[in-house]
């Protein structure tokens, strides 16, 4: 994690870092960058469900694609949830790991 990460700076350094992570992952610019990500794994998750007999549970489904796109923009990952909509080990460990992190911040004083 390094001693500059954002989860364990504070005051105008956190502030700082913050502001960068913010404008990188919002608005225009990131849909701009990363359209083609998007794009692809969309379509994907559409040809996956027109396989399908029945419709799966959506919200589940949307946090497949979530998944899958966070990986292919920010982790450069193929999570591969929605090719086979289930999600992948390393898409569960991804998701535990962001529970977990959202955990600790709420209840700072209690981290186990």
């Amino acid at each position: 994690l390094g001693d500059r990460n954002v989860a364990l700076l504070s005051g105008h350094e956190w502030k700082k870092q913050r502001s960068t992570i913010t404008k990188s992952l919002h608005g225009a610019d990131f849909i701009d960058h990363n359209n083609q990500a998007i794009v692809t794994a969309t379509n994907i998750l559409v040809d996956a469900l027109k396989t399908k007999d029945s419709v799966p549970d959506m919200a589940q489904t949307m946090k497949m694609l979530t998944l899958d796109i966070f990986g292919q923009t920010g982790l450069h990952t193929d999570f591969q949830c929605c090719r086979h909509l289930q999600k992948s080990r390393i898409a569960i460990a991804f998701e535990f790991l962001a529970n977990e992190m959202g955990r600790r911040m709420k209840d700072i004083l209690n981290p186990a």
